[in-house]
């Protein structure tokens, strides 16, 4: 039997090997067949684990994958040998590139979209995650998610006002993403902190344009903070 615990390439406490593999039961023949995932799945049927380390929901089998090899370098994504979306066996598991992947794509006349576009920062299991992670209150905020995937909230508003990503928000319901945006207040209105943080930024130099960008909101919003017309008494 596979000591699976003797298996640690990145490092990661004991407590959390401990929570990752009291969800996996491996089969008579390990090495040939599935390691089941049997927590929490994601819409498409992935294994999805809270890695409480660092404050994100992860891909088991990406978990599983660097518990075995080590990090997976920076735009590759991990493909399932045996195309079973649950499996989290390391010998199933392989990398792919970005390039890989849009051949595919045009290979099974799918059109570029995506991941596969070049000007994407999120990929399709990260778009799943935000919200499933919305859903299951483990990510409350806009902040939280456009600071921990790095990006804008413009990037994150346009995820739910279907601007982009359409492919994998129709995977959910209205209502679900309805609640899974009320849960990160995406469209909320300024706090004093934010007002603050806006003039800290205008009086380093940034941009309006940028910071607008940042908070999701009009560039003439930031122009009435800055000439005093509205949050004046903060």
């Amino acid at each position: 039997m596979l000591n699976l615990e003797s298996y640690n390439q990145i490092g990661w406490p004991q407590y959390l090997l401990d929570r990752f593999w009291e969800k996996v039961i491996p089969p008579i023949n390990q090495d040939k067949d599935c390691w089941i995932w049997t927590g929490c799945k994601s819409i498409r049927g992935y294994g999805t684990f809270n890695n409480t380390v660092v404050g994100k929901i992860v891909r088991a089998h990406r978990f599983s994958y660097e518990l075995f090899y080590g990090i997976i370098p920076n735009n590759l994504i991990i493909c399932h040998d045996c195309d079973n979306p649950p499996c989290v066996n390391p010998n199933h598991l392989k990398t792919a590139t970005p390039k890989i992947n849009m051949e595919d794509c045009k290979n099974r006349n799918r059109n570029v979209k995506g991941s596969a576009l070049w000007s994407a920062k999120l990929n399709e299991e990260d778009v799943e995650d935000i919200i499933f992670g919305a859903l299951n209150q483990i990510y409350t905020s806009a902040k939280q998610v456009t600071s921990i995937y790095n990006i804008s909230r413009t990037e994150l508003c346009y995820l739910f006002s279907k601007k982009a990503w359409v492919h994998i928000t129709d995977r959910f319901s209205k209502d679900e993403l309805i609640k899974a945006q009320y849960a990160l207040n995406v469209n909320a209105t300024l706090t004093p902190d934010d007002v603050n943080d806006i003039r800290n930024r205008l009086q380093n130099g940034e941009t309006q344009k940028n910071i607008a960008n940042y908070y999701g909101i009009q560039q003439t919003a930031i122009s009435r903070i800055k000439l005093g017309k509205t949050w004046n008494r903060i």
